[in-house]
């Protein structure tokens, strides 16, 4: 099963938006969705506080502005099987 990680952190529309792209996915029973707040993690909090929300797979990452158009492109292009 593929692992998505998002990371979010409280009071982020931007995240809440991602959320939602997300969890309206027709794949989602098929993928592992972990959610990572980045304030509970120190060096996270620095790598990520100015681009949060950032989804991660497979050492691959798609940044903010996360849009269904880029998120169905980079899910497509990286992270889905194909076939």
């Amino acid at each position: 099963m593929q692992v998505l990680t998002l990371y979010t952190t409280e009071h982020c529309h931007l995240c809440e938006a991602a959320m939602e792209l997300l969890l309206s996915l027709p794949e989602l029973p098929s993928l592992e969705l972990r959610v990572v707040d980045i304030v509970s993690d120190d060096r996270l909090f620095e790598r990520y506080a100015q681009c949060i929300p950032v989804l991660a797979a497979g050492g691959e990452e798609l940044t903010s502005p996360i849009t269904a158009t880029t998120l169905r492109t980079w899910l497509d292009q990286r992270v889905l099987p194909q076939g």
